[in-house]
């Protein structure tokens, strides 16, 4: 199967400063991605790089075999969704509203997507709601939803989960989970490694704006490697078949 995006000898940032160092790397359908790092690695920069929101020094990038710079914006959006960790939702408009406003972008969106949107997330009781109605979690879902009408093959995610209580959580990482199951390319970036244990088919460790580390996250990421990268204290227990990290406290590993 061949890649359904590829960064070869990339290197990427803003201005005159290079943030993303020669990386390399494959990205498959029906895959689910995670990237991690401590602040500062670059994780941003790889998610902005693919919206041509930085510069590219060297390097190319290939989205469906296409090069990255004969893409304008307009197309672009009809391939990729982004969902922002932080994102802004017109208060004005119904959550219904909102999602057809995507239509502007892709002509794909419709009111069948729409609906199998909503019901991916299970926010179709809110669809009739106003965006100062809901909670951050509840606007969360919506903007993913928002992404998923398009009907882009790639989805990025950009710490997802970042002050989400634990079941919005939940439902964020299980439906990009099944996503992934159905075939779509998602990519999230996050700092919950015990998300990206349960939740991942693959996952790519950055530092320094280089690639240190990529594999199945169960057989590359251990106490050590977390100890070298976060400077974080670790040890693992396995509770019912799975894998789990708890985290140090500065003093030492939890017992």
């Amino acid at each position: 199967m061949k890649p359904m995006l590829l960064f070869n000898n990339l290197s990427s940032g803003y201005g005159k400063a290079r943030v993303i160092n020669n990386i390399n790397l494959e990205f498959k359908r029906g895959t689910l991605y995670s990237i991690i790092g401590p602040n500062g690695s670059g994780k941003t920069t790889f998610i902005k790089t693919l919206l041509k929101e930085t510069s590219i020094f060297s390097g190319d990038i290939f989205i469906q075999e296409k090069n990255l710079n004969s893409i304008n914006l307009h197309m672009l959006s009809e391939m990729i969704s982004f969902v922002p960790q932080r994102g802004e939702i017109p208060e004005g408009f119904f959550v219904y509203e909102i999602l057809e406003m995507a239509s502007f972008l892709n002509p794909r969106v419709s009111s069948e997507s729409i609906e199998m949107a909503l019901e991916i997330c299970g926010i179709q009781s809110l669809k009739r709601k106003k965006a100062r109605e809901l909670s951050g979690g509840e606007q969360q879902l919506v903007l993913l939803a928002r992404a998923i009408c398009s009907m882009n093959q790639i989805i990025l995610l950009d710490e997802p989960t970042n002050n989400l209580d634990v079941k919005n959580q939940s439902t964020i990482l299980n439906t990009a989970r099944n996503l992934a199951d159905e075939g779509f390319l998602v990519i999230m970036t996050t700092h919950d490694i015990n998300a990206v244990l349960q939740y991942s088919d693959n996952v790519i460790i950055l530092q320094n704006g280089e690639v240190i580390k990529k594999g199945v996250p169960k057989q590359i990421i251990t106490p050590s490697l977390l100890k070298s990268v976060f400077g974080i204290q670790s040890r693992i227990v396995t509770v019912n078949d799975e894998t789990l990290f708890l985290i140090g406290n500065g003093k030492g590993i939890i017992n």
